[in-house]
């Protein structure tokens, strides 16, 4: 799994967000009918442990089993507003489905596609308009829809000696909302001709009709790829 603390792929890390609570304990667990959950409790008194999150979008992007859910809750927390319910011995315990952490997470996938693919057509282009018009649209709605649903809102914090804005989120929810924001607007993302993976480059734009990149796979893919294309044109001839 990629790491948060590197520089490259979709680390939005400079936006101005309030940290986020995580449980004390999450754990995975399993019904007799096969679906798999994270249970989490929490019984300190003195609130929950905060956390912030430079990184978070590039590791839900990631998340392909029940395990990696675990590890991206346990770093960054749950998905929802705690909200808790009571532990019977005493403080506050929660559950969410497995399945909703798969859903979020092809939804952001599904976002950050559209947003490559119409980077790399011709805007200009009759043919399409109607096309691009339409998965502007989706997209916008898709994203605005996960920002008012995660309770996303803009707070002033004025602790120090300058008044500063602050993106209040209540849940990892809303920090991927708001970081989902910050990529698609963004006008170097791109999908990587390796793993398949949308990344932000960097350097110079991406150019249509070539392959592209990421910091992870590099030359050494590229140069895989470029040895595969001549052996399929050897085989030809």
């Amino acid at each position: 799994m990629y790491s948060p603390c590197g520089t490259d792929r979709l680390r939005v890390g400079t936006l101005p967000l309030d940290t986020i609570p995580v449980p004390e304990c999450i754990e995975l667990e399993r019904s007799q009918g096969g679906t798999y959950y994270l249970h989490w409790t929490d019984h300190r008194d003195s609130g929950w442990t905060r956390v912030s999150s430079p990184g978070a979008l590039d590791e839900f992007v990631r998340i392909r089993t029940p395990q990696d859910a675990l590890l991206f809750a346990r770093s960054y927390g749950t998905l929802h507003r705690i909200d808790a319910m009571l532990c019977p011995e005493g403080g506050v315990s929660g559950r969410e489905p497995i399945a909703e952490w798969i859903s979020k997470k092809d939804k952001v996938v599904q976002c950050l596609n559209v947003m490559a693919t119409l980077r790399n057509t011709d805007p200009n282009s009759k043919k399409q308009r109607l096309t691009r018009r339409y998965l502007q649209a989706v997209t916008m709605l898709d994203i605005n829809e996960w920002l008012r649903d995660a309770g996303v809102r803009m707070e002033l914090n004025w602790s120090g000696d300058n008044p500063i804005l602050v993106m209040k989120c209540d849940s990892i929810l809303g920090v991927l909302g708001v970081q989902l924001l910050a990529v698609v607007t963004h006008t170097s993302l791109t999908i990587c001709s390796g793993c398949g993976l949308p990344y932000l480059r960097e350097k110079r734009l991406p150019q249509a009709g070539k392959r592209n990149f990421c910091p992870s796979c590099g030359d050494r893919i590229a140069a895989r790829l470029r040895q595969r294309d001549k052996r399929k044109r050897e085989a030809i001839k």
